[in-house]
């Protein structure tokens, strides 16, 4: 499984952020690939943008023990349309 959160145009190459399950998730910039990134990590790398994508429901951040308990076994992404 890999989601799209969201592409922010920046320069000539987008930068992307995806989930790629609960808490991994990969940034992509140019040819610049990081892949099995915590969501801390991710943060790390994108800082007020992964907030943002939090907040608009366009990624799920809880951990796989928040979600197991809950009873959902795949990420869950809000209208991303």
């Amino acid at each position: 499984m890999k989601q799209l959160c969201f592409e922010y145009p920046y320069g000539a190459f987008p930068v992307r952020l995806y989930q790629t399950g609960f808490d991994r998730f990969t940034v992509e910039y140019g040819k610049q690939v990081r892949q099995g990134l915590s969501y801390g990590a991710a943060a790390a790398e994108l800082g007020a943008l992964m907030h943002m994508a939090a907040c608009d429901g366009r990624l799920d951040n809880r951990t796989r023990a928040e979600a197991k308990k809950a009873g959902d076994s795949k990420p869950f992404f809000g209208d991303t349309a």
